[in-house]
């Protein structure tokens, strides 16, 4: 695997792939609201922005942006994924034996709190597209009113609803703060999903693979970081940059978001 340069703030030795964001320090709380978990956001994209090929994005990052992704879910409590996610792909569920380690030197639990968010446990692929799960590790979260019956290996966490009955966001992610010690949560999509929480002042960061890839649009709108549900006005986030790393020919990018008016991003 190739050594890695960090280009941004300026490197005072180079490192290896294995080392990029392995002693990230998170924020104890959540600058904007200390009832909420820190929040980032994790993707891969092709340099034309797309973020799947056939509905994955498997295929769009490299090694070294597999190994990194693992790098970052070791720093954070939990991973939340969207259903369309867990549908459209296999997910390898938590963190190598090393960082394994790391994380049970620190006081912490073995492996990251996996979460899966859905309308409904009924429909989801989890014995086939969850692999390597923790028992006890993995927690789906869906409304209130949801009757699906609990399983050995898997939670069911009732989240309260908003008008509509999707789940409240906002109300989740204090209830699992509160109730569950998930004081840092990791989105790793899908789009939709990472809409609803940027829309809803919930992400205070984003880290982005760039892959060394053009993609040919295959659909009338490919989907890219984020996609609303339905047409938006939002004006343009400004994010400021924290770190790049270049590892080959792919460049990791890590940026603060910044707190937004909720009604002004649907």
């Amino acid at each position: 695997m190739e050594d890695a340069i960090r280009t941004y703030p300026p490197p005072s030795s180079e490192l290896r792939v294995e080392d990029i964001y392995r002693d990230i320090q998170l924020p104890s709380k959540n600058p904007w609201d200390c009832s909420l978990p820190y929040a980032a956001i994790n993707m891969v994209s092709s340099l034309d922005g797309k973020i799947a090929i056939n509905g994955t994005a498997n295929p769009i990052g490299g090694s070294a942006d597999r190994r990194v992704m693992r790098n970052i879910r070791s720093r954070f409590d939990a991973v939340l994924r969207g259903a369309g996610t867990l549908r459209a792909e296999k997910i390898s569920l938590g963190v190598t034996k090393d960082l394994a380690r790391d994380r049970l030197s620190e006081g912490r639990e073995e492996q990251p709190l996996d979460l899966i968010l859905s309308s409904d446990i009924a429909g989801l692929p989890l014995d086939t597209n969850l692999l390597n799960v923790t028992p006890g590790r993995v927690a789906v979260l869906v409304p209130s009113d949801n009757t699906s019956a609990a399983r050995e290996d898997i939670q069911i966490l009732r989240m309260p609803t908003v008008t509509g009955g999707a789940v409240d966001l906002m109300q989740a992610m204090q209830l699992l703060k509160r109730d569950h010690h998930v004081h840092s949560v990791l989105l790793e999509g899908g789009p939709t999903l990472n809409h609803h929480f940027v829309s809803n002042n919930l992400v205070n960061e984003l880290f982005l693979t760039l892959a060394p890839k053009l993609l040919p649009a295959n659909t009338d709108a490919p989907l890219t970081l984020l996609h609303a549900p339905r047409r938006s006005h939002a004006a343009p986030l400004n994010l400021e940059l924290i770190s790049t790393h270049v590892a080959g020919d792919e460049v990791f990018l890590r940026y603060t978001i910044p707190a937004i008016n909720p009604t002004s991003f649907r």
